[in-house]
């Protein structure tokens, strides 16, 4: 899977055709991983820094990846919820962890890594 960057227009998931609606300014400049919306899916650090994710709240979509993210130790970051795409069942919430070298993040239904470029 190849980064790109998260853009307006951006396509974000690899087995969708859905693209991003609006990028808020504390992701300018991030790189997205088009992973697939459903199954189970492993994103593993290549090396050591902070990784992001974005997922509904779990009051706007059943298959939100929150619960799952916060188990994996990752915080939820205090910037307003981003309009990704659709409804309102898909604005999204960003979470944040510093990750060491080789560590697996796993998620299933739909979470959207991403990170900034050091």
């Amino acid at each position: 899977m190849e980064a790109r960057p998260l853009v307006k227009g951006a396509k974000l998931f690899s087995d969708r055709t859905y693209t991003a609606e609006e990028v808020p300014a504390a992701l300018k400049g991030a790189y997205l991983l088009p992973v697939a919306m459903n199954d189970n899916k492993t994103v593993t650090c290549e090396r050591a820094g902070t990784i992001y994710f974005l997922t509904p709240a779990p009051s706007r979509n059943l298959d939100t990846q929150s619960q799952v993210l916060l188990d994996q130790g990752f915080e939820k970051v205090a910037v307003p919820e981003m309009h990704l795409f659709g409804g309102p069942e898909s604005y999204c919430t960003l979470y944040q962890k510093d990750c060491a070298a080789g560590e697996t993040i796993l998620i299933t239904k739909w979470a959207l890594p991403v990170y900034l470029p050091e």
